[in-house]
């Protein structure tokens, strides 16, 4: 059976994908610690990503009202990525993040992203008309 070692030093084994308490939060608080090999890749100029910067210095970031009437046009970012809003240019605010964050979370679980399509514009198509789907175990 697979194991891996959790923090603190102790030498316990865990089955594969179990993490203890002390090893999480020094994941969020040392995203090199737990992600190792995203940011190898980063190291070697491959695509690489962070915590967000939704863990700051210990703390939980202090969450501020978005107005609900201003809207960006934007169309910038990683197709893979992008929130249905952002491509329909129906105007988006700060929600689109969470979108984004949510896709990031899917990527780690399950090593792909949901709507990759092959190439750039079937991306965007999934991402509007695809519904959601999860493999079967991640």
């Amino acid at each position: 059976s697979s194991s891996v070692h959790g923090g603190g030093g102790g030498g316990s084994s865990r089955p594969v994908g179990l993490i203890d308490e002390e090893s999480a939060v020094q994941g969020c608080t040392q995203p090199s610690a737990f992600f190792p090999r995203i940011l190898q890749s980063a190291k070697k100029n491959r695509k690489a990503k962070s915590d967000f910067g939704l863990f700051v210095n210990g703390s939980m970031p202090e969450l501020m009202a978005e107005p609900t009437n201003v809207k960006s046009m934007s169309f910038v970012g990683t197709h893979e990525y992008l929130a249905p809003e952002i491509i329909r240019g129906e105007g988006h605010g700060s929600a689109v993040d969470w979108w984004t964050f949510g896709i990031f979370i899917y990527e780690l679980l399950y090593g792909s992203t949901p709507f990759k399509g092959q190439g750039n514009r079937a991306t965007l198509h999934n991402v509007i008309g695809q519904a959601l789907r999860f493999p079967e175990l991640p």
